[in-house]
Formats: structure tokens, sequence, C-alpha cells
């Protein structure tokens, strides 16, 4: 059963929020390394939070990419696409994108962060916590706290594990703690051909 977390984003943003040092810094980092009018693919979009009041207006082309679309205003839902990250075909854009949601995909996190690498033609970037305060809670809450409706979400990377997994896939990647340290910046070069 999905989490009541993720019913509606008012309840995502009063409760994950609150947990989170600067839950908008993620967003205005995220949005910092992405060039306008650039094509942007977002995986987990959630509530579409990153176009709706970050990408929208600086001319990007937005896919958001969802197992559900329950959180995203409906002004923005033809941009969204209802589907699992590991499991649909990732279309190429210029980045893309996933915040805070690799851990839904533990068990195949190197898979996918290679997929997301070929689907990128600049550049992949992942904001992912290491440190917070739902990993100090026992397994069973986690996971009814942060199942999006997969099954998944009792588990989170520890820094060294995320960055042995994210080396593996591309040893060149540049990663770095951000936001109090909460979070680890990830990024990875695209493989996608670069349009002409």
């Amino acid at each position: 059963m999905r989490s009541p977390i993720y019913w509606h984003r008012g309840i995502y943003r009063n409760t994950y929020g609150r947990t989170h040092p600067d839950f908008e810094g993620r967003y205005r980092l995220i949005s910092s390394l992405i060039e306008p009018g650039a094509s942007v693919l977002d995986l987990c979009c959630g509530d579409a939070r990153l176009y709706t009041h970050y990408l929208r207006e600086s001319g990007c082309r937005y896919t958001g990419v969802d197992l559900s679309l329950a959180m995203a205003p409906r002004s923005v839902r033809g941009f969204l696409v209802r589907g699992s990250a590991p499991e649909i075909e990732l279309p190429v854009s210029d980045y893309v994108v996933m915040m805070e949601s690799l851990y839904h995909f533990y068990s195949g996190a190197e898979e996918l962060l290679d997929r997301m690498r070929s689907a990128a033609r600049r550049k992949v970037v992942i904001l992912e916590q290491v440190e917070n305060r739902i990993t100090r809670l026992p397994r069973w809450i986690n996971h009814l706290l942060s199942n999006p409706g997969n099954g998944s979400g009792d588990f989170r990377f520890g820094r060294e594990e995320l960055e042995a997994a994210v080396r593996r896939v591309d040893p060149a990647a540049r990663l770095s703690r951000e936001i109090e340290g909460y979070d680890l910046l990830i990024l990875m070069e695209g493989r996608a051909p670069r349009e002409t």
C-alpha cells in the first residue's frame, strides 16, 4: 500500500519537508545545474515541483516519470508519464534527474544508473539523502512512511555504499556532500549522442 505521504503534495511537503534542513534548497541546487532550454527527464518526479517552481520559466522541455501521478497538479500532467523508472524506456534527454529516490531501487541501483547515463546527452544529476531522521527509525516504520506503492522504501543508502555503487558505474563521477551533509550530489556524464 502506498504511504499516505504520497497521497497528496501538501501531505508530502508537510511531512517529508519537515525532516529535511532545506527542502527548497534541494530544488534550487538541482535547477542551477540545468541549462535554460534543455530537455529534462525527471525520474520519480512526485509533484513535479522541480519543473513548476524552478524550470518552467527557463524554457526547459520537461518530462516527469512517477509511479503515481496523484501528487502532481493537473496543469502539468500532460508532461508526465506514469511508470517505474527501471521498467519503462527512458526517453533521451539532455539531463536525467533523480531527487532522493534512488533508495527505492536499491537492489537494481547500478543497472538503473547505467540506464540513466545511456538516456542523458549531457549529465545525470542525482541528489540522494545519506543522512536523515527517517533512517534512524525501525525498518518497518521506514517502510510504512516511504512506500510509494511498489513495496520499496525501507532501505536507505549510507554514503560509502552509495559512493561505491556510483563509482562502479562511472569512475569519473563527481560526488559532493550538500545541504548540511544530508545529501550526496552525484554528477555523471551522459552517453547518449548529442543533438546536432
